[in-house]
C-alpha cells in the first residue's frame, strides 16, 4: 500500500521548490543586468567612435556641446534628418533642434536610433515628430538653460525628441563648449572667460586675474584623456537627496552638469553612500541606469565604471594643465556674465 505524503513532507517540498525558483529568478535578473551593462558599454563605445570621426572630419576640432540657433545662422550650418521630413520636401532639420549635440553627431553614428535613444528602443530611426515624454511630474524639476530653448518647442517639431532626450549626456560645457550669440561681434563660448577662484589660484600659486582654459576644443590637446568624462547617462533632477533622484528609466538629457558649473556648486556625492548623490541646484546630473555602477566613456575610449564619489572630482570633467593635491569638488573658477 502506497504511503501518502505527510503535511511536513509537503511543506518541505514546497519550500525547496520556492527556494529553487527564487535562485532562478535571481540568476535571470543578474543575467539581464549584465546584458544591459554590456549593451550600455557598447553604445558608449559607438558614441566615442562617432565623436572621434566627427573630429577627424573637422580637422581635429571637437564636437561643440551646444550651438545656439543664431550662431548656426552665422556659421551657415544645418543638420539633416536621415530621411525627408513628413510634410516637407527637404531633409533639413530646424536649427532649433540642432542646438544640442545628437543631430550633429547622428551622421557619424550612421543614424543609429538604438544607440542614441537606448531608453526608447524599437522606434523608427527616422524620427521627426515623436513626442518627447515629460521628464518628471514631480515638483522642483525644471528645464535648465540652455536646453530650455529646445524643450519650449512645440511637441510636433521635427527632431525634438532626439535633440532633447538622448540616452547619454555630453560633457559639453567643458568639451566642445556652449556657443552663444552676441548682439554684436562673433559668437562666444559660455565659459570662455573663466577666472580662477581665490582658493584655486592660491593652491596653484597663480594670480586671480589669470585666465583658465576650461574648455577642450582639440582632441590632441587633451591632458587627462583617461579621466575626462565624454558621455554618461544623465537626467534632470530637483534639489534634494538620494530619495529625490529620478527613476533609472527617466528620459535622458543632452548636457550633463559637472559637480560645479562656473561659480555654482550643482551636486555632490552622498556622505552616507558613495554611489548616490545630493543635488544642490536643479540641473541635469549623472545617474545610474545600471543599478550596479555608473558607466561613462572617457576621451581615450575607455568605459570605466565610476562611483558618484569619484565623479565628484572636477578632474573627471575639466581638462586643466595643473591641479592641486587632493579632491577638487569646486567651484574652481567664475565667469563674467
Amino acid at each position: 500500500m502506497r504511503r501518502a505524503f505527510t503535511i511536513v513532507e509537503l511543506l518541505v517540498t514546497i519550500g525547496i521548490i520556492a527556494l529553487l525558483a527564487g535562485l532562478l529568478l535571481v540568476g535571470i535578473g543578474s543575467a539581464r543586468g549584465a546584458a544591459q551593462a554590456r549593451r550600455q558599454a557598447s553604445n558608449l563605445r559607438q558614441l566615442h567612435v562617432a565623436w572621434t570621426m566627427y573630429a577627424d572630419q573637422a580637422s581635429g576640432s571637437i564636437l561643440p556641446g551646444f550651438i545656439e540657433t543664431k550662431v548656426q545662422e552665422v556659421w551657415k550650418i544645418r543638420a539633416k534628418a536621415p530621411a525627408r521630413i513628413p510634410g516637407s520636401d527637404s531633409d533639413r532639420l530646424p536649427r532649433d533642434v540642432s542646438q544640442s549635440y545628437p543631430w550633429r553627431l547622428m551622421p557619424c553614428l550612421d543614424n543609429a536610433w538604438d544607440v542614441m535613444m537606448e531608453q526608447r528602443p524599437g522606434e523608427a530611426s527616422a524620427e521627426t515628430s515623436t513626442t518627447a515624454a515629460p521628464w518628471s511630474d514631480r515638483p522642483g524639476v525644471s528645464t535648465p538653460d540652455p536646453i530650455a530653448s529646445i524643450a519650449s518647442l512645440p511637441t510636433e517639431t521635427a527632431g525634438r525628441t532626439v535633440a532633447l532626450q538622448p540616452s547619454f549626456a555630453y560633457n559639453g560645457w567643458h568639451i566642445g563648449g556652449v556657443w552663444r550669440a552676441r548682439a554684436e561681434g562673433a559668437p562666444r563660448l559660455a565659459l570662455g572667460d573663466a577666472k580662477p577662484t581665490a582658493a584655486f589660484a592660491s593652491a596653484l600659486k597663480m594670480g586671480e586675474s589669470a585666465s583658465l582654459n576650461v574648455i577642450l576644443r582639440k582632441i590632441a590637446a587633451a591632458r587627462l584623456p583617461d579621466q575626462l568624462t565624454l558621455f554618461c547617462p544623465a537626467a534632470l533632477a530637483p534639489a534634494g537627496g538620494p530619495d529625490d533622484l529620478p527613476h533609472p528609466e527617466a528620459p535622458g538629457t543632452p548636457l550633463v552638469s559637472p559637480p560645479s558649473l562656473a561659480g555654482t556648486r550643482i551636486w555632490e556625492s552622498s556622505a552616507t553612500d558613495p554611489d548616490t548623490l545630493r543635488v544642490l541646484v536643479p540641473q541635469a546630473v549623472p545617474m545610474r541606469r545600471d543599478p550596479r555602477a555608473l558607466q561613462r566613456v572617457t576621451i581615450d575610449g575607455a568605459v570605466p565604471a565610476a562611483s558618484m564619489a569619484e565623479l565628484a572630482d572636477l578632474r573627471c570633467w575639466i581638462d586643466l594643465a595643473a591641479w592641486p593635491e587632493g579632491p577638487n569638488p569646486g567651484p574652481i573658477f567664475s565667469v563674467t556674465p
